[in-house]
Order: structure tokens, then C-alpha cells, then sequence
């Protein structure tokens, strides 16, 4: 440091008292920073500011081991030394500045995110009627310094009432209604109507439906039809497309005016700029005239197609994208078939008709004007958006994919105070990507179409005086049946009826009826959480964090300094780095190049060419693109064009392909929706109506067609019928007891006498369950309760034989076919067979006692030691007490699981009737379903893995011990009787 120069020389020897704590290098950085602040101040006494950024500046020193008490004795003695005898000190004579704006000595520009200056003793200057570009790598402080000079600190040194007008893109709808018109925002911003420039764009569209590139041009244009005395203008030519940066050039070679710009585009900056000034990497401003020698040594390192060269250069700066992992995976990944999108407040769409594909290792680069659709396109393959037609988009179930958005500043707006680790801890601390959940949300008018499309049972809303469909809660499973994606559902349940002890049971739906309901999203949340959950997964410790974020070019450093103090360029590698943390097999990057130096492009290029998935890039950057892509998509007012490796239109040939597959799709579907029975749609406004009195008829003459007269039969329907336009019910016991009523009007003594009701009672419950579950009438719930009401507490009728006289099952009621009574048996939930392999006949307890032939007796097995197993066999079962499901003796169809609970394990023959199934924690009946309440089945079966049994495993608690014999020990080493 020069110590004869003027206010420094004089602050140096003025703050010696702390000198040898600070020690040489950061004393004379302190000084020099001090000096340039106090003379920024108008007023000795004004130093709350000072204190402030010196307080933020000599952060990184304390948390390095400085005292504060130092800190407090540095600001100490700032107040002594007084502002005129800074003036005095200068021995400079001070030259005419009326031809500059702003002209600032020994400028030191500090920020507290690091321990070093960005700028440190430079000469800043700007003189009036010249355009200036601003550059340097990413991290040296050109949008600082911009910011001070918008804030008028730097102005205000020379002159006096200048105004500034600064153009970011970030900020361009800082505190403006989204839904503000065009015209309007144009009034408030350039205080006047036909701006040049924006003839294009239609007046009373809202500014916040508007692309990236229409944007940014709405904000230059405001910002240039302003008189204003300096204009700042941060990476202008982001999103722009070449039409936009022609006009943009025009009008900053016709204004005469004096500009700054902040770019990385070295070859815009020659077309615009009369001088450039280059902020080194040692914190100096270096001055040069476009077209000198000076600038165009600049331009190799922003322009050169050498990689190896830029990586020697700045190792820090190479980009390696992590190995995803294709086994397993098709050729494509996803795929568009005539796509079509239109925004809600639009008439015409924004994409129309467009077919594609993504394949494993695709290098495709979108280009298109601004406004043609780019964007939304990227939208549309990450999900975020969805399309006209459900079937339209198509996606793996397997497939990862990292989207980095136009906008991707959002990202990190609640994180600024973090640091970068802690940004992708908080990102990914739920085991996948909170953000991405965040954004897959239903839709607004989502309850709107649950009311009116929404699951069963209806809650009565009292507001209305309605009935209404539950919305979904939360996708649970997924699963293909008979071709056709179905999700199973938990359902919402209001305040008022959780206050009842009120639960809606969990139901398999269609993906077209959720999408109906508005509840899509959801299941794209769940598709994408699967995914995730296949990956392998990764520690959130530090260590693994930081090591991930030097894949991007991070130092260790940057990945703890809080995010607010890094720079653009830094913030977009950070955004990038957190998307890639789940090891996508599918990247999609819309502008990825804006904010980014030109070494940072080079890196990205070489990381996204050696990246073993797929690649998706939107850029106006053409030169990018042509080194990185192997095929383009053209969009053109939302139309698509697909152009191969040697540029000829792939577009027709992928339509024709993609058409032929979905064809396919939907011939086998058709087949699938003939064979299955009509289902009528159940509104809630219809609650308590007949739908279809010819369903009704059909239904009644199906389940009563053995049991009855057909005259009788069709009597008890209309009979049904009458009560029903009488009563209106709702419930499905309501439904009940409307047909038990209508059948004891028909024929009730002969029949009471000769089969007797408790005989029927489970054809008279699978009628009323195909009722409602074909939407014969109208329920307010689909009858699956109706296992546990008074009807079924009657004598059972036998499965095998009531199933193939009725040609469906006696217990659910779903209509079979002889040859599918023995499948069905297996997988019905109220059916026994699912409780084990069916015994022909059981060993009598006695010889005096024998079974009936038809009785249903099952194998089940229970493990115990070897004093309980001779206790049951000399005296028999004893219900438990404190089981999980009850009091009960538990046992399993499974032979091995039965192995896990003692050393001996007993084989039995298990006598049963009905069975419930408890599939999930918190069901009704878990600890009710042998009460009167609960319909006292004879059995409880409880599937793997549903939560209830800490084990994970099944259980089976039978009712009774009277139902139970025990056949004898098995040998557990080869699983022989002994």
C-alpha cells in the first residue's frame, strides 16, 4: 500500500492500535475498505451504514478466530477521525468531471460472503454518451457493482439528481400482479403507451403468461423509453431469441444514451458497446475500446471450442454429470402422441398436435422463436403442466428426470440465508424432491370437480345442503389391470366427520377418473416418488453433499458460503446441481446458458456430451447447440418439426409410429371396457334416485332368479322402485332394507318357510351391492360396509355352490362365470379359501363325532414352544387376550412364517365360514370384527406389510377354539408330520 496517499495514508496510521491483531494483509484491506467508505459518507456523524457493511465485511475474520471486542475497538475509532481531514489529506488535484457521470478513485467493493475484495484500489469511471460492457468470470462482482450504482451510492460521489434505470430479469414482475395486461404494465413502467418495440404483443394479455424471451423484451422496451441519465442493463440478451437481439442492438445503437451491460456474450457486447470494462481476477477495472487489441484477447476464452484448454485453465469449473443407470430401461423413455396444450385464460393452444419421443441417450436442442411454445414443451415432458388429453403424454414408470426451469431462481428464493449444502438437504430431506412436490399439486378448481366427480361415500355439506364426492388425500399404490392404470386412493375426510370417528375407506380408482376429479398430479407425484425410490439412495451427510457439488464446479468454500453472496452464474450451477442430486436418466434444461461465463459453457457442454441419459436443451445460443445436439425440434406457433443428424424432417415417420402404437393401446382397452360390465356414473346431486329402473329389473332377475318366480321377482323390483322414490335413501344399509322389505311384500312366508331370510341374506346383500356399484341407484357410498350389517349376522349360504347358481359370488357380489368361481374363490376378500389350502375332510376329535362332507376346513399352521404346544394338545385353544386383532387364536396359512414363533409348530384343520379382511392400520373393525357391531365373522385375515402387524408379516386370528383341531406336529426339518 502507497501510506503518502490521502485519506488512506492518514486512516493507515489512524487504526495502528489494531495492526498487529488483524495482522499485515487484512489490516491494509481493512484500511483501504474503511477509507472508501467514510468517504462516501455526506455527514461525519452519518456512520450507521459504514458500521454495517465493515461489521458484514470482518464476518469471515471473526468466524476465523478474530474477537469481536477487536471488531468493537476497529468501529471504535472510525468516529475520531473526521471527514475534513480526509478532504485535506488528498494531494490530488481534482480534475473536471462535467463530461462523467461517475468517477470514484481507490474503489474497493466488498461483500459479505467472502473473506477477499471484489474490487480492491480500482478506478471506476463512466463518462456520458457511451455504452460500457461489463465483464469477467462469475463470482468477480459485475451485478454488485451494478446494484450499487442503481442504488445511487456510486452517482452520487460527482452528481447530484441522476437518475438510473436498471433492467434484471428477476426483477421484471417484482411486485406486479401477474395478471396485469400488457397495455398496463406498459403505462406503469414507461409512463406511456406504443412503445417501440412491442407492436407484436397483444395488449390484454397478463404479463405474468408471457414466455422468457417476450418478457425480457417487454422490460427492455419500458425501460428504454425512459429519460434516463445512465441505463443498467444485467445479461439483457437472456431468452432473447435472434429477432429480439437484432432489435435490441437497433435500439441501443439509435438512443445515444449511456449504457452498461452485464453480459457474457462477448460478440453482442462488440456489435453495441463503445468501451468494455473488465473486472481481472485480481480485483482491478481494466478499460479497453471495442475492436482494440486489448478486447480481442479477451474474445478466445469466450469463443473457443477447445474444452481440454478451458478445463487446464479453471479445473474448478468442469461439470460431470453423475451415471444414472439404464439397466433394465427401453430404448424410449417418454414420448408426446399428438400432444396438444392450451393455457386456461387462452382460446388457442399453445402446442397443437405434437408427437415426439425421448430415447435413452437423445441430444436434443429446441429452437423457435420467442412465444412458440419451448418452454411449455419442457413443461409438458417434466409433468409439471398437464395436457389436453390424459393419453397424450407417456412416461416409464422407472424414468428420473431432472427439469431446470427457465425461472430457476425461485428455487432458492426461501434458501438465500443457507448455504448450498443446506439448500439440497432441506431439498431432497424426504427422500426425494420436495420442490418437485411442491409443484405437482392438484389443480385450483380441483375441489370444485371432487364435488361433482369425487369418491364415495358423499359427506353431507352443510353449507350447500348437499351432497358432495370426497376429494383424494393421497395415492397409496399403483397397478396395471386388464391394461388400464389404476391408483389406490385414500380419501379426504372433513373436520366434522374426524370429529365422528369417521373413515373413508381406501378405493383403487382409474387414472381417467382421478384426472376427472382434477387429482392427476397426484398420481404424477406418486409415479415420480416410485421412481425415486428405486435409486439407490444417497447419505444427506456434508461430506457426500459437497462432494456432489464439486460436479458442478463448486469449491468447497462456495458450497458453505451462504447462497445470497454467490453470484448468478453460481446460483445456476448450485439450481443445476440440485436437480441432478437424484441421478436423472433424463435431463431437461431450458436456457441452461444464461447467467453462465463462457468457461462454465464449455464445462457444461463437455459434462452433457459424456452423460449417459438423455439430454433436452432449450437455448438461443445457437453455437451451443450445434456442438452439443444430434437432432432439433422446431417449434414454429406451436407446431412441431423434427430434425435428424443431417437435417431431414423426422416429424411424419415418429407421428406415424407413435399413432400405430397408441392405436394398439386403445383397441385393446376397447376390449377391455366391452367385456367389463356397464357402470352407470353416480352424481352426489342424484343421492337417494333410481338410475336406471331397467338395471335395477336386470339385477333383481340375476341374484333372485333361483329363489323366486319371475313374476315375483320383477313385483319385489318394482316394489323397490316405489320405496325407494318414497324414501330416498342414501346409505347402503338404506338401500338394504328397501330390498329385504320389498322381497317380504312379495313372497316373505312361503319363502321364510322353505329357505328361510337367513338363507338369502348374502344374495339379498350382493343384489344391493350390485345396485350400487354398477350406479343402478344412487348411493352415497358403494355398499362395501354392508358385510357388518344385520343381514349378515344370518346364516351364510356355502361360496362354491351359491356361486355357480347365481353366477357370481354370494359374498361381494361380482358377477363370475362357472369357470371362475375356484379363481375367484383365492382372491375374494370375504372368501374363506384365501385363508389356506382347503382340507377334503378333517380327522374327527373323536370317534364318536365325524364332520359334515360339506363343511369348509382349512390347513393353517401355529408355532409355539414346545410346553404350550402339549398344553394345546391335551386341553386345547384359548383365545388371546391382548392380540392385535382381538381375542382370537392366531395362526397362518404359511408355513414358514408359523416357524418364527417357537420351536414347534402344530398343524390344523380350521372349520370357517366368513372371513374379513384388515388390510390397512386403523381400520374399523380391527379389534370389533367379532362383536355384535362388527358382524362376528369366524375369521380375521390380515395381509403382509399393511402396517397393522409390526412384523410384516400375515396373520390369521381364528374366532373360536371350537373351530380348531389340531392334526398333528410338523417336522421342521423336512416339514413332515410326526
Amino acid at each position: 500500500m502507497d501510506q503518502s496517499k490521502g485519506a488512506s495514508a492518514a486512516l493507515y496510521q489512524h487504526l495502528v492500535p489494531v495492526r498487529d491483531i488483524l495482522g499485515a494483509d487484512a489490516f491494509e484491506y481493512v484500511a483501504s475498505a474503511a477509507a472508501s467508505l467514510l468517504e462516501e459518507l455526506e455527514d461525519v456523524q452519518d456512520r450507521a451504514k459504514c458500521e454495517e457493511d465493515l461489521r458484514e465485511f470482518l464476518c469471515p475474520y471473526v468466524e476465523a478466530g478474530l474477537s469481536p471486542k477487536v471488531v468493537d475497538d476497529l468501529l471504535h475509532l472510525l468516529p475520531k477521525f473526521p471527514k475534513k481531514e480526509l478532504k485535506e489529506l488528498q494531494e490530488l488535484q481534482e480534475p473536471d468531471w462535467s463530461h462523467h457521470l461517475c468517477h470514484v478513485e481507490n474503489l474497493t467493493l466488498l461483500y459479505g460472503g467472502g473473506a477477499k475484495p471484489l474490487l480492491r484500489h480500482a478506478t471506476f469511471d463512466i463518462q456520458k454518451g457511451r455504452c460500457y460492457g461489463l465483464v469477467g468470470s462469475n463470482g468477480r462482482g459485475k451485478t454488485t457493482l451494478m446494484s450499487k450504482l442503481a442504488a445511487g451510492q456510486l452517482l452520487q460521489l460527482q452528481s447530484k439528481g441522476l437518475s438510473c434505470c436498471y433492467i434484471q430479469y428477476e426483477e421484471v414482475l417484482a411486485g406486479v400482479d401477474p395478471t396485469m395486461p400488457c397495455s398496463e404494465y406498459v403505462l406503469a413502467k414507461a409512463g406511456t403507451e406504443g412503445v417501440p418495440g412491442l407492436e407484436q404483443l397483444p395488449a390484454e394479455l397478463p404479463v405474468g403468461k408471457l414466455s422468457g424471451g417476450w418478457r425480457m423484451r417487454l422490460a427492455l422496451a419500458c425501460g428504454l423509453a425512459r429519460d434516463d441519465d445512465l441505463y443498467l442493463l444485467d445479461e439483457p440478451t437472456n431468452h432473447l431469441d435472434s429477432a429480439s437481439k437484432d432489435w435490441l442492438q437497433d435500439r441501443l445503437a439509435q438512443s445515444g444514451k449511456t449504457f452498461m451491460i452485464v453480459s457474457h456474450d462477448l460478440r453482442f457486447l462488440e456489435s453495441v458497446c463503445t468501451d468494455v470494462i473488465h473486472i481481472t481476477n485480481d480485483g482491478k477495472l481494466e478499460y479497453h475500446s471495442v475492436g482494440s487489441r486489448q478486447f480481442q484477447a479477451l474474445l478466445p476464452s469466450a469463443s473457443s471450442a477447445s474444452g481440454e484448454l478451458v478445463e487446464a485453465a479453471c479445473p474448478s469449473s468442469a461439470i460431470t454429470f453423475p451415471n444414472p443407470g439404464m439397466e433394465g430401461l427401453p430404448h424410449v423413455l417418454a414420448a408426446l402422441t399428438e400432444c396438444s396444450y392450451r393455457y386456461a385464460d387462452q382460446q388457442r393452444p399453445t402446442l397443437t398436435d405434437v408427437s415426439l419421443e425421448l430415447t435413452r441417450k437423445c441430444r436434443i436442442g429446441v429452437v423457435g422463436k420467442n412465444g412458440a411454445g419451448k418452454s411449455t414443451l419442457l413443461s409438458l415432458l417434466a409433468r409439471d403442466v398437464l395436457p389436453c388429453e390424459s393419453d397424450s403424454v407417456w412416461h416409464h414408470k422407472d424414468v428420473r428426470i431432472a427439469y431446470v426451469a427457465q425461472q430457476h431462481f425461485y428455487h432458492l428464493s426461501e434458501h438465500l440465508a443457507g448455504t448450498a449444502v443446506e439448500y439440497i438437504q432441506a431439498r431432497f430431506a424426504t427422500g426425494w424432491d420436495e420442490e418437485l412436490r411442491a409443484r405437482l399439486v392438484p389443480s385450483q378448481d380441483s375441489r370444485e370437480l371432487a364435488a361433482k366427480h369425487g369418491g364415495r361415500p358423499f359427506y353431507w355439506d352443510g353449507t350447500s345442503n348437499s351432497w358432495k364426492g370426497r376429494e383424494v388425500a393421497e395415492v397409496l399404490e399403483r397397478k396395471m389391470e386388464d391394461g388400464m392404470l389404476h391408483y389406490l386412493v385414500r380419501w379426504k375426510v372433513e373436520a366434522a366427520e374426524e370429529n365422528d370417528g369417521i373413515v373413508a375407506r381406501n378405493t383403487w380408482e382409474a387414472s381417467h377418473r382421478l384426472r376427472e376429479m382434477g387429482a392427476e398430479m397426484l398420481c404424477v407425484a406418486f409415479d415420480s416418488r416410485a421412481a425415486y425410490s428405486r435409486m439407490a439412495a444417497r447419505p444427506l451427510n456434508a461430506e457426500e453433499v459437497i462432494r456432489h457439488l464439486r460436479s458442478v464446479g463448486f469449491t468447497d468454500s462456495m458450497a458453505q458460503r451462504p447462497i445470497k453472496s454467490l453470484s448468478a452464474g453460481e446460483m445456476s450451477k448450485l439450481v443445476l446441481a440440485a436437480a441432478l442430486w437424484i441421478k436423472p436418466h433424463l435431463v431437461l434444461l431450458d436456457e441452461p446458458t444464461n447467467f453462465i461465463d463462457s468457461e462454465a459453457t464449455l464445462a457444461l457442454e463437455a459434462g452433457l456430451k459424456s452423460f449417459q441419459g438423455g439430454v433436452v436443451v432449450v437455448s438461443h445460443n445457437h453455437g451451443f447447440l450445434q456442438k452439443l445436439c444430434t437432432s432439433f425440434w422446431c417449434l414454429e406457433q406451436g407446431h412441431l418439426r423434427i430434425l435428424g443428424r443431417r437435417g431431414e424432417d423426422r416429424s411424419c415417420l415418429i407421428k406415424s409410429k407413435l399413432c400405430e402404437q397408441r392405436a394398439k393401446r386403445e383397441e385393446q382397452l376397447a376390449r377391455v371396457r366391452k367385456a367389463a360390465e356397464t357402470i352407470l356414473e353416480v352424481k352426489p346431486e342424484n343421492v337417494g334416485e333410481i338410475a336406471s329402473r331397467t338395471l335395477v329389473l336386470e339385477i333383481f332377475q340375476r341374484f333372485l332368479d333361483f329363489t323366486l318366480p319371475r313374476e315375483a321377482i320383477q313385483l319385489a323390483a318394482e316394489m323397490f322402485m316405489t320405496l325407494a322414490d318414497e324414501r330416498r335413501p342414501a346409505h347402503g344399509r338404506d338401500w338394504l332394507l328397501a330390498v329385504l322389505e320389498a322381497v317380504l311384500h312379495v313372497g316373505s312366508y312361503t319363502l321364510h318357510e322353505e329357505l328361510g331370510l337367513a338363507g338369502m341374506s348374502p344374495v339379498l346383500v350382493a343384489l344391493v351391492k350390485g345396485l350400487l356399484r354398477r350406479g343402478a341407484v344412487c348411493g352415497v357410498d358403494d355398499g362395501a360396509h354392508l358385510g357388518v350389517t344385520l343381514a349378515c349376522d344370518l346364516h351364510r349360504l356355502q361360496f362354491r355352490a351359491k356361486a355357480s347358481c347365481y353366477g357370481g359370488c354370494c359374498y361381494c357380489g361380482t358377477e363370475l362365470a362357472p369357470e371362475e368361481v375356484e379363481a375367484h374363490g383365492r382372491k375374494c376378500y370375504m372368501s374363506p379359501f384365501r385363508l389356506g389350502r382347503q382340507l377334503v375332510k378333517a380327522r374327527p376329535s373323536s370317534p364318536s363325532e365325524d364332520l359334515n362332507d360339506d363343511t369348509l376346513l382349512f390347513e393353517m399352521f401355529h408355532g409355539t414352544s414346545p410346553e404350550n404346544a402339549s398344553s394345546i394338545e391335551r386341553h386345547g385353544f384359548r383365545p388371546s387376550v391382548g392380540g392385535m386383532l382381538g381375542p382370537g387364536i392366531y395362526c397362518s396359512r404359511d408355513l414358514r412364517k408359523a416357524r418364527r414363533y417357537g420351536s414347534v409348530v402344530l398343524r390344523l384343520a380350521v372349520s370357517l365360514g366368513r372371513v374379513i379382511t384388515i388390510s390397512y392400520r386403523g381400520h374399523p373393525l380391527q379389534t370389533t370384527w367379532q362383536t355384535f357391531e362388527g358382524g362376528c365373522f369366524d375369521a380375521a385375515w390380515v395381509p403382509p406389510q399393511c402396517g397393522v402387524v409390526p412384523s410384516g408379516l400375515e396373520e390369521n386370528c381364528v374366532r373360536s377354539p371350537s373351530q380348531i383341531q389340531v392334526l398333528g406336529r410338523v417336522n421342521l426339518a423336512n416339514g413332515a408330520l410326526f
